[in-house]
């Protein structure tokens, strides 16, 4: 199987695409994820462990939307330098 070669292009599509997956308002995780039943969800764990859980899928989000906004930031430049380190 061959590797494949990304391009500029190929990566601000990617961060575009990963835009509209966190926030497409009928899908997008922030959604999706608003409209959880946590306290059905964790039903099974004790207060503080469902606690726990809840504050670990909120900071994982964040850190996504975090990644998207850096990357939405590079220019071509940055664009290219990440791709290097990547397919080196």
């Amino acid at each position: 199987m061959t590797e494949k070669q990304f391009t500029v292009e190929d990566i601000e599509d990617m961060i575009h695409k990963l835009g509209v997956l966190i926030a497409d308002e009928t899908q997008g995780l922030l959604i999706t994820t608003l409209k959880k039943n946590f306290f059905e969800e964790y039903k099974e764990f004790d207060t503080i462990t469902a606690w726990e859980c809840l504050v670990d899928e909120v900071n994982r989000i964040q850190s996504v939307i975090e990644l998207h906004d850096f990357l939405v930031e590079c220019n071509e430049e940055d664009l290219k330098l990440l791709l290097e380190r990547f397919e080196g």
